[in-house]
Order: C-alpha cells, then structure tokens, then sequence
C-alpha cells in the first residue's frame, strides 16, 4: 500500500515537472503520449506547426500595429516549447512641432517630412500642417532616433530648409540639414523644423596698403544650434572682393586662409538676414601692431626647427554662440633653425597659440612631426606691452618605431572554397596593465588597425615612442589568434613575417 502511495505520488511529480517544462500539453493532439516519449521523439518537427502558431497575431490596437510596421524584430520561434520570442512591444511616443522662419514666425503651409536617422533613401511619413496652431503631431516607434525637415517642394516662394553640411550626395533630402529627435516612449518631444530665404554675403579683402588680396578663402560657418557646422565659401577675386550666396540666415561666422604666410582679418560674427544682401565693404587684412614671440625645444633640449605655429582669436562671443576655435587663426608661422617663432600683426585681443597645430592623433608623423599634442599658450595682447615673448616651450619630437614584415598565404588554403586575403585583419593595442612612462603622453591604443599592402603582400605599423609594451593582433576566422607582443623602441624597426594559415 505504501508502495502504491509513492508509485502515484511520484508519476504526479513527474507530471508537474513535465508540465513545467512544456513537454506534456493535454490539449494538444497527441499529448498524452509525450509521457511515453523521450528526448526529441517529444517535440512535433517545425513544418507541423499549427498555421495559428507561424502566423502574426493582427491586433487593432493602433501602438502595437504601428510598432509592427516600423520596428519590424525578427521573429524568433522555439520548437521545442512553440514560445514566440518577439521583443516586448516598445511602445510609442509622440513628436509634435511647427516650421518656423529664421524670424521664428510660424508657417501655415508645408510638409514635414520623417525619416529614421541614417536612412534617407525615403520617408516614413509625410506630415502636413494643420489644427489651431498648424503644427504637426505624429506617433513613432519609441526608442528609436529620427531625423524631420520641411519638404523644399512644399514651401512657399523661394524658402529653403537650411542647407546641409556635407553635400557629397545627390539624394535630396541630404542636401539639408535635419533636425533630431530620440523618441522615448509616452513621451511628448517638441521640435520645431527651420527654413529661411537665402542671403547675400558680399565683401573685398586687401592689405594695411589697400591693395587687394587676390586668391584668399572667404568661409562663413554657421553659428545656430539648427544648423552649426553649415558652411559656404568663395575664393576673392584680382579685385579682392568675395561673394556668398544661398547663405541660410541666421548667426555665421566669417574667416580667412590664405596659401602665403599673412596676418588675416579679425574673425567676424554676423547676423544674416533672410532675403537680404550684406555688404560689408574693405575687410582689413593685418590690422594689429602686436606680436608674440617664443621659441620651441625638442625632448633632447634642442631647438626643433620647421614646426607649425597658429594664432587664433579667443575674444568673447555673444551669449549661445560657440567659441573661437583655430578655424578663428590669425596668424601663422614656423619656427627657424634656432627653434624660435615670431607671430606678427596681432589685434589686442586675448589669444590662443597652439605649438602642435597640425598633430594627427590617428597618424603617426615621424621626424620633423610633433609625437604628441601640446597645451596651447594663453596670450591676452590687451594687457601690457605689444610685445610678448611666451620663452621656451618643450614638443616632443616623432620618434616611431616600426613593426612590419611579409604576409605568406599557402596556395592550398587560398584554393578552398571560402578561403580569401581579405580574411585577414590585424590590429595593435597597448598591452594590459602597462603604464607609460612618467611625465609622457601618448593616445591611447585601442585596436589600431594596422595598414595591410594586398598588391605587395605586405604590413606596417608606426607606433608612437616612448611607450607601452604593445600587442599585435592577426584574426583569421576560424582560426586562433595569432599575437605578437614587443617594445617599441625609437627608430628601429622589428620584421615578423606571418604565413597563413600555418602561423595561426
């Protein structure tokens, strides 16, 4: 009797377990039997699936419908259990907003168009003007980012959304900037879309002499939070005179460059109206009667000759407008053989000098090349004497060191199907735990990729010193890394040849 008790208590915990599990469904043809069956024999094959268990359940609720249609998540299914494993509805939220002018006065006409950010080959939506505001209100997938700009075909007269940064693309509606919204979900988002009526900026460049300046670079650099960035440029003429038009208006800034060592004019923050032509008439190249002088060492101490040195503006700007920065130069130089620089034609402003203007963090210079940026010098010219001598300032020199060496691809391997060069990436990083050494700067190394020469079956690698101990990385799919550790030392060059796949 006893024993007949545990038979059926045990065959009913079984029975819990296996319900539990989803291997025992009474309501389901055949279920019954699972008992008897073990292992895969339990589960039904996935082309007997029940068609109401393959299919989408359509839903009338407007959310989920809409998350379905944009989000589209792949649809995941489980044979063993028929568990649908679709990512948990995200939601919506709502953005809603007007197209205002450059003025900030609403339009009562237009189309604003929708695009998920990065995907511009067509809108998701196109929505047009209307309630007691005539604004606009639409529903979007939470937790995604979206861009929205007004469609130029539906603007009255000659308004334009402003103009993007980057027009290397023919597709449309890159040609714009774009406003940007990041969806959360029940959430509300006000963003307002901006258009205006391009200006006309006009002017003429010449010297302290009045003789102009031919070949200069005019550039005017959008200042509003709606377009920064946005720039337009014009090259002056024999006459000096420059001409910028379809600038978007709004607050600019204008600078210049010149191919010759000159002093150019102060830069200029301008309001440009919509519709309007500015003429600001002779902008006075070299104005200043300041200097600044000073002189650069190497990390030996001596003097490091031919190096780039830039002067730019770092007076006050208006409240919201972003600072000077080196696009803001007013002077440029290189030190002599004796390591000095001399910087002349300065207005009586505060200034920034930069003794590494030209440092590429990605690249690695080699002689002649500062190894790493150096803080920029301080300078007001309105305090004191006009002239200023900064003294001596200390740049590290490049000083690279070279990993390189053949890449040796087995004819056998590359004839298997799958099997290609390309395969194969390299990359260099600092190793683990290894400090720098005191005193020294370096960027940081992270997965560098290291350049790869197909035509010469070849690679190279520049590494910064002083540094970390370094590891380089090969990856070839399917195979284990192969990695190289080594101490880069300066000016000297240490060969690996790699044969594929045979090294791996």
């Amino acid at each position: 009797m006893n024993l007949r008790v545990l038979s059926v208590g045990s065959a009913l915990a079984a029975l819990l377990v296996l319900l539990s599990l989803g291997l025992f469904r009474p309501d389901r043809p055949g279920g019954a039997q699972a008992l008897e069956s073990t292992g895969s024999q339990a589960v039904r094959p996935t082309s007997e699936v029940p068609p109401e268990l393959t299919q989408p359940v359509e839903t009338r609720e407007p959310r989920a419908a809409l998350a379905r249609e944009e989000s589209k998540p792949n649809q995941v299914r489980n044979a063993r259990t028929f568990i649908d494993e679709e990512d948990e509805d995200p939601g919506t939220g709502v953005v809603v907003g007007q197209i205002l002018d450059s003025d900030g006065a609403r339009f009562e006409q237009g189309q604003v168009l929708v695009f998920r950010d990065g995907q511009f080959e067509s809108p998701l939506k196109a929505l047009e003007l209307g309630g007691e505001h005539m604004g606009f209100q639409v529903e979007l997938v939470a937790g995604q980012s979206y861009r929205l700009m007004a469609d130029p075909e539906s603007l009255p007269g000659d308004h334009i959304p402003a103009p993007a940064h980057y027009r290397k693309t023919a597709r449309e509606a890159s040609r714009y900037a774009m406003a940007f919204v990041h969806v959360e979900r029940d959430q509300e988002h006000r963003q307002n879309v901006r258009v205006g009526l391009p200006g006309i900026l006009a002017g003429r460049v010449v010297d302290r002499q009045g003789q102009p300046i031919v070949g200069s670079l005019a550039r005017l650099t959008g200042l509003d939070k709606h377009f920064v960035g946005l720039s337009s440029s014009a090259i002056t003429d024999e006459e000096g005179a420059f001409r910028l038009e379809g600038v978007f208006p709004g607050e600019h800034r204008l600078t210049f460059t010149w191919n010759q060592e000159w002093t150019p004019p102060m830069p200029m923050d301008l309001q440009i109206l919509g519709g309007g032509e500015r003429w600001l008439g002779d902008v006075v190249a070299g104005g200043g009667s300041h200097s600044i002088r000073g002189r650069i060492l190497d990390q030996d101490g001596k003097p490091f000759p031919d190096l780039p040195v830039l002067c730019y503006s770092d007076a006050a700007v208006k409240d919201g407008l972003p600072s000077h920065n080196m696009s803001s130069a007013l002077a440029r130089t290189k030190t002599g053989k004796d390591g000095v620089f001399h910087l002349t034609g300065l207005p009586g402003i505060p200034v920034q000098v930069s003794l590494t203007p030209g440092f590429e963090p990605r690249k690695v210079g080699g002689i002649g090349h500062p190894a790493m940026w150096v803080d920029n010098l301080s300078v007001d010219l309105g305090i004191g004497q006009s002239n200023h001598d900064v003294g001596s300032h200390q740049v590290d020199e490049s000083r690279p060191f070279e990993i390189t060496g053949r890449l040796i691809f087995q004819p056998g391997w590359l004839s298997e199907k799958g099997n290609a060069r390309a395969q194969l990436t390299a990359y260099v990083s600092r190793v683990p735990g290894m400090e720098l050494p005191e005193g020294i700067r370096r960027t940081t190394l992270r997965r560098k990729p290291v350049a790869i020469d197909w035509e010469e079956g070849t690679y190279r690698c520049l590494i910064e010193t002083p540094n970390t101990g370094v590891r380089l990385r090969f990856e070839l799919p399917g195979e284990q890394d192969l990695v190289i550790v080594t101490q880069p030392r300066p000016f000297e060059t240490e060969l690996h040849d790699i044969r594929i796949p045979e090294d791996f």
